[in-house]
């Protein structure tokens, strides 16, 4: 389940064309990309919380699991931002040496100088991801550094799991809820780049801390249904140009997470296919950046331009993967964090 759902994240970030509205590639994009895929971060937050919750009795599990999630994210988070930083450099000077001015003669290094002026002073902050409001400088990276923060927060997440209950449930749910609807601006930037996996890291501390057994297969098709159903609404609000778009799709999501957490059998997969769901997470947006440049120089058109670029990105991250661990196990553990 993991890894389908690092494959679904990478759809989110192709390209998909979507500028007319109910063509083939617009309705790939509502159903797909800004649709099912999205459930893909909240599971990964449900099954955090879930195990993180089982060290709960445990006599000091927080120190201990603090010194654990800094050596399975924060030292891949600190070196794969790095790692981004010096791709997009590399990119910035070959599109600078391609790049022509009016005249049509070259302008070696003006993307590099303007992609440099973005990053003086404060800016340097999104290297690593120290400003909140902002993205990660390598995108995947926001939920990394956002488990951080529920990790480490989870001691008052979990006095408010205890105290208020369902309460508690509700205005996380809320808070995510209004994420979409807040104008830009620091309070929407904070409960989007930093504490959006609050409520779905609620649930699975829930789900674990009252043994809340499997739902019966019955209420989890009834479940499945009602999900579609909402997604169905989504899209059909989406080509009406409602505003409640946002709020439906938020409503599906915990349905379609109910139905797939009781329905999708865990099968054994192999170890070295399963283990890339983490490596794959965190590269398949340079592997896109790179797949992009080939794939629009061929005339790819249409949905095709999307597809290539997903394939291309499971390919090329899957590989590097494994080569990788094969070439250099050691940085490989750093890298995936001990995966």
């Amino acid at each position: 389940m993991g890894l389908l759902c690092a494959i679904l994240v990478a759809s989110i970030h192709v390209r998909w064309p979507h500028d007319i509205p109910l063509s083939p590639g617009w309705f790939v994009w509502q159903g797909l990309s800004e649709g099912f895929a999205r459930l893909a971060v909240p599971y990964f937050f449900v099954v955090s919380g879930f195990f993180l919750a089982r060290h709960f009795d445990e006599k000091g599990w927080w120190k201990r699991e603090i010194g654990k999630r800094w050596r399975s994210l924060g030292v891949p988070y600190v070196v794969w931002s790095l790692i981004a930083l010096i791709a997009i450099i590399v990119l910035s000077l070959i599109l600078a040496t391609t790049s022509q001015g009016p005249d049509g003669q070259p302008m070696p290094g003006r993307q590099f100088r303007d992609w440099l002026a973005a990053f003086r002073l404060n800016r340097w902050g999104i290297v690593f991801g120290l400003d909140l409001l902002a993205l990660p400088l390598l995108v995947p990276l926001w939920y990394i550094r956002c488990l951080f923060i529920l990790v480490v927060s989870s001691p008052v997440l979990l006095r408010c799991m205890a105290g208020f209950k369902r309460s508690w449930l509700v205005v996380s749910f809320l808070s995510l809820l209004l994420s979409g609807y807040l104008p830009a601006g620091p309070w929407e930037a904070l409960l989007v780049r930093a504490f959006r996996g609050l409520f779905y890291f609620s649930v699975g501390i829930a789900l674990q801390t009252t043994r809340i057994p499997a739902l019966p297969r019955g209420l989890a098709v009834f479940s499945g249904i009602v999900g579609l159903a909402l997604m169905g609404t989504k899209i059909a609000a989406a080509a009406r140009g409602w505003s409640l778009e946002y709020g439906v799709h938020c409503l599906s999501l915990p349905f379609l997470l109910c139905f797939l957490w009781s329905i999708v059998p865990s099968a054994k997969w192999p170890d070295w296919l399963t283990s890339c769901s983490f490596p794959f997470f965190v590269m398949h947006w340079l592997a896109i950046r790179f797949i992009e440049p080939p794939v629009l120089h061929f005339g790819m058109v249409g949905v095709c331009v999307g597809i290539a670029e997903w394939a291309g990105s499971i390919v090329l991250a899957c590989i590097a993967t494994l080569c990788i661990r094969r070439q250099a196990p050691k940085m490989a553990r750093v890298l995936f964090g001990g995966r």
